[in-house]
Parts: C-alpha cells; sequence; structure tokens
C-alpha cells in the first residue's frame, strides 16, 4: 500500500513537472507588452491549433474528422478522431477548446503513469521498481540533459539548436523581442 501512494505521488510530480513551463508562462504573462498576448500553447504551435480545431469540431457536433485547411472535398475521416471525442466531452460540460486539451493533458498523464506504475510494479520489486519507474518515466529527457551539462560532448549538428535557445533566452532577458 506505502508502495502505491509513493507511485501516486511521483506520477503527479511528474506530470506537474511537464507542466512547469506553461505554469511559469502564465504566471510571466504580466510582463508581456500591451501589443503581445499569452496563449498556452503546447510544443509545435501549429499542431496545436490543429488539435483544438478538432477539438472545437467535436463541440460543434461532428462524428467524423473533416479537413478545414484544405481547398480539396473529401469526406470526414477517422483520423485523429481522439481530440474529436474529448471535444465532445469537454462541450457537454462547457469547457473551452484550451481547457480540454490541457485538462486531457493532466487526467491521461497522471492515468498514463500510472499504468507504467503498476506494470512496474508487477516486474520489479522495492527500491528497483523505484528505479526502473524513474527511468522510464524520464528516458527521454537524458541525453538532452547530458548534452547540456557536457557541451564540449554535443553533436554538432545540436549545438546550433541549444546556441539558439540562449539566444532566445538572452534576447527575452534584454527585452530585444
Amino acid at each position: 500500500m506505502k508502495m502505491k501512494i509513493v507511485f501516486i505521488l511521483l506520477s503527479f510530480f511528474f506530470v506537474l513537472l511537464s507542466f512547469s513551463p506553461t505554469i511559469y508562462e502564465v504566471f510571466s504573462q504580466s510582463q508581456l507588452s500591451s501589443d503581445r498576448e499569452f496563449v498556452p500553447e503546447h510544443n509545435y504551435m501549429f499542431d496545436y491549433n490543429f488539435y483544438l480545431s478538432r477539438i472545437r469540431q467535436g463541440q460543434e457536433g461532428r462524428w467524423l474528422v473533416s479537413e478545414k485547411y484544405t481547398s480539396e472535398p473529401h469526406q470526414g475521416s477517422l483520423l485523429q478522431i481522439f481530440y474529436l471525442y474529448i471535444g465532445k466531452i469537454g462541450g457537454v460540460i462547457g469547457l473551452s477548446p484550451p481547457v480540454i486539451y490541457h485538462l486531457s493533458r493532466v487526467l491521461l498523464g497522471i492515468i498514463l503513469l500510472i499504468i507504467v506504475a503498476y506494470y512496474v510494479q508487477k516486474l520489479f520489486k522495492g527500491i528497483w521498481a523505484i528505479i526502473a519507474y524513474f527511468l522510464v518515466v524520464t528516458a527521454g529527457s537524458f541525453p538532452i540533459l547530458l548534452w547540456i551539462m557536457l557541451d564540449d560532448k554535443i553533436p554538432e549538428n545540436n549545438k546550433n539548436v541549444i546556441r539558439n535557445r540562449k539566444q532566445l533566452k538572452s534576447d527575452r532577458k534584454n527585452k530585444s523581442i
């Protein structure tokens, strides 16, 4: 029972950690100039708006996804129907598409991590279960963190990405953007 509580708390912690950039931006939006507006985009802005379009279609009562960003005639499809259905659920509750999107990120993220914890506990016991859980949950981030810490060992094609991010942070700090 004690391990279950530990894994549930870790799941909530990691989901909250994944939202830390968004939370920071929400609390920093008052620093924006009056001609700018905060938009809670997640990941790539074009994908985010594409997902919101699917969610909105669900709120509008569609049962199949319509490609609104093409001039080609077509019938509805089942591609990315998940967003359509969470739009239907959120529409019944009366939520906006961005709230539906981020709320589903929170709820489904916690569910995913609890399922991972369940299977990790089946495969490993004691401290090994916690170590395995940490490895599964953070595996996608290790190379990036190591590249940042070990700057001289970064592959050349990735150095430009990190330099550009550092420059962007510097520009924001100097308010030149």
